[in-house]
């Protein structure tokens, strides 16, 4: 009775073994969340130069970014009041957006941009800008975000 038990479990265990070898996973990460932004930094378009670096604020780091399932998203933004205070500043509810995971364009409020990196906590997306350092190229800005 042991050998049979043992030779059933062999077979089991070498047929299974064969199946997983042959079996492919794809795991593709989901923008769907929300997200809060922690740095914006604008590239040199002609040499890729960090042009300029702003680091989100507490105060900023109020606001959030929702993709929603639906292709729709939320957002809301905060800043600072310069005396110290932080106050809402912006509210989108249900506002559409694309995102095509093949080819990593985002349109947001008909603007286009790149997701550069999407993983299950970050997420980058950059844009083509107007020629911030006046060399003759459009410059980049590319936009951080943790996800909470």
């Amino acid at each position: 009775m042991k050998k049979t038990i043992l030779a059933l479990c062999a077979i089991s265990l070498l047929a299974c073994n064969k199946d997983d070898e042959n079996t492919t996973t794809t795991t593709t990460t989901s923008i769907v969340g929300k997200w809060q932004l922690q740095k914006s930094v604008v590239l040199s378009g002609k040499d890729s130069q960090i042009l300029s670096e702003d680091i989100a604020t507490d105060c900023e780091k109020k606001g959030y970014l929702t993709f929603n399932s639906n292709n729709t998203y939320d957002s809301i933004t905060f800043t600072s009041t310069g005396t110290g205070g932080c106050v809402e500043d912006g509210i989108v509810k249900g506002a559409p957006y694309s995102y095509n995971g093949d080819t990593k364009k985002i349109t947001i409020d008909n603007q286009s941009g790149d997701v550069s990196k999407i993983t299950s906590s970050e997420l980058e997306i950059s844009e083509e800008v107007s020629d911030r350092n006046r060399d003759g190229v459009k410059d980049k800005e590319i936009f951080y975000f943790k996800k909470i």
